[in-house]
Formats: structure tokens, sequence, C-alpha cells
């Protein structure tokens, strides 16, 4: 499950003790998961269930962030046309907010929407930032580099902002950018 905002908060006290309020400290668990989210492009899913005749379904997500939608075990990108001998060929588009399913289902099933997520704000000290539970302790580093650097402590900080970018390239190294995909049949058009 991870650790709670509470939870970040107490370790970076122990960590290096300060005087910063907990809404500055919620602030700075925010802004940085919003920062992780945006510049590594973590991904996430949501699944819809799929009806037999209705082709589009609301999603409420943005176009820029989808990677690729699977229905029933098989994996589908925008304009993917290339049929297989276990299932027909079928691709997607997403128009606002919805996502539009070509041909249309002819049977129920599930559809799983992958696509770059977008953190949860952290309100209150029980939430927990939505970035994977094995990276939580960045946080923990991160107010510790904010209050040592507020203080003026500019030898510990270095330590805590080497401790955070080691953390930051394990992240780097799970979300790396995918490899762009070259259609390579388009035939059906």
């Amino acid at each position: 499950m991870g650790l709670t905002a509470a939870q970040i908060i107490a370790k970076a006290d122990l960590k290096y003790p300060n005087a910063r309020l907990e809404s500055e400290k919620l602030y700075d668990i925010n802004d940085l998961n919003k920062r992780l989210f945006r510049e590594f492009k973590i991904p996430t899913a949501d699944s819809f269930e799929v009806l037999a005749g209705q082709s589009a379904y609301p999603t409420g997500i943005d176009v820029e962030k989808f990677i690729s939608v699977v229905i029933d075990g098989h994996e589908y990108r925008p304009k993917q046309l290339v049929a297989s001998a276990t299932y027909a060929s079928r691709y997607f588009t997403n128009l606002g907010g919805f996502t539009i399913l070509h041909p249309e289902p002819t049977t129920d099933g599930t559809m799983t929407v992958y696509y770059y997520g977008t953190p949860q704000v952290v309100s209150s000290p029980s939430d927990v930032p939505s970035l994977h539970e094995d990276y939580h302790m960045i946080f923990v580093y991160y107010l510790c580099q904010q209050a040592a650097e507020e203080q003026r402590d500019y030898d510990v900080s270095n330590v805590f902002i080497t401790r955070y970018n080691d953390i930051e390239k394990e992240i780097m190294k799970e979300f790396q950018d995918p490899e762009v995909i070259t259609i390579t049949n388009e035939s059906g058009w």
C-alpha cells in the first residue's frame, strides 16, 4: 500500500528535525508527485465493461495520454489494423473523452485502457501518494532536502539530494518512454 503522507512526514522529521508546517510538507509531496508523473510519464490503467453493439465508451482520458487498449487479452493501438488468425482487425480512437472501438464489439467483454497517469492530490495526512510504493522514500528525502535548504544547511541538503537522485534514477529506468510504434499495414481503410 505504501506510505501515507503522515508516515512520510514522520520519517522525514526523524531524519532531519525541522519546524516546517504540515501544510508546507503536503504541498511539497504533491509538487514532487506531479513533477515525477509529468517527467517520467508513469503509466496506469482502468478497466471498462464492453457491450456487444456499443462502440463508444466514456473513459474521460485525454488523447495525449493514451498508450493502448486491451480487449479480452488482445492489445490494440491507434490505427492497428493487422488481423491475426485468432482475432479480427480492430482499432480505437479517442474523441472528447470517449474511446471509440472500430468495428463495434459483437460480444460482451472487458476493455482495459493503458494511459499515462495523473497523480491524485494528497490533501490529508492519511492519503497515499500515487507514485508506486517502492519509490515512496523519494518523498522523505525530498522533504529533508527542502528543510535543510531552508535552514541553509547545504552540506546536509547535498546528502539528501544524492539519496533523492538515486531513487529518481531507479524511477527513470523503470518508466522510460516506450518505443515508437511503426504501423506497417493499414489495409482496410
